[in-house]
């Protein structure tokens, strides 16, 4: 999957996470996210500065972003792949 030029979206998002599918702004960066760790992928990339701290930090708190120092994993990211 790592040569195919696309991120997954699962459906079911927004019944495991209301809270991050609901706000706009949450659910932009998580998508941006996501696709960075996609792209970077097996690596580990650096947070974008242009995610909104508070949108980071609910991301964070809910589980699907999972902090690795000054860089980050999606949860589910390294099974998928793999």
């Amino acid at each position: 999957m790592a040569d195919v030029p696309y991120s997954r979206l699962y459906w079911r998002l927004g019944d495991e996470y209301p809270d991050v599918w609901d706000d706009a702004a949450t659910l932009g960066a998580y998508v941006q996210l996501l696709i960075q760790a996609d792209m970077a992928w097996p690596s580990r990339p650096h947070r974008p500065s242009l995610i909104d701290d508070d949108a980071y930090a609910r991301l964070v708190d809910s589980g699907l972003v999972i902090e690795a120092g000054k860089r980050y994993t999606i949860r589910g990211l390294e099974k998928e792949r793999r």
